[in-house]
């Protein structure tokens, strides 16, 4: 115990000098459109606990991008990994203006969706900036899963001509 609220009261002080804070929230199926403080998520329009594996989601990856304005080409500088359930990664960057590129990917690390882009994302020294980013439906013919109850699973279920079908 004693060593945890040394842990935390020291963290604060390992930040370097030109770094802000940032806090990424996803939701697949979108978010509600309610008013929430400029610091915090929106909510999400979907349980994320049953809408991540429900869509074979399992991991999100988050790369921070320094180049052309809604390209994810160039210059990773920051890149982290996170269970799709937790819906949301809190960290530090450096500050500078980025493009944040999300991709959600399955248990054996196949990605599933399309990169999600947030453009042009300002972060500032000492500041917090939050990104709500929505992650797509995935096609039931591409999630992985028995989505019919037919013992089959995507391209094996004779339902599905191509992995973009919408529904087994």
């Amino acid at each position: 115990m004693r060593i945890a609220a040394v842990l935390a009261t020291a963290l604060p002080l390992l930040r370097c000098a030109n770094e802000g804070s940032y806090k990424v929230c996803w939701s697949v199926g979108g978010f509600v459109a309610d008013e929430h403080p400029a610091d915090d998520c929106p909510r999400p329009a979907l349980d994320i606990d049953i809408a991540c594996p429900g869509n074979g989601l399992d991991t999100v990856v988050l790369d921070w991008v320094d180049g052309e304005p809604g390209v994810c080409a160039g210059e990773v500088v920051h890149s982290t990994d996170h269970a799709c359930r937790d819906g949301v990664a809190t960290g530090l960057v450096e500050a500078g203006t980025y493009n944040l590129c999300a991709e959600a990917l399955s248990p054996d690390r196949e990605r599933l969706t399309g990169v999600v882009v947030a453009a042009d994302v300002p972060v500032d020294q000492d500041d917090l900036v939050v990104v709500a980013l929505p992650l797509p439906f995935v096609p039931d013919c591409q999630n992985g899963l028995d989505d019919d109850l037919d013992d089959r699973i995507d391209d094996q279920d004779p339902q599905c001509s191509d992995d973009s079908d919408a529904a087994e």
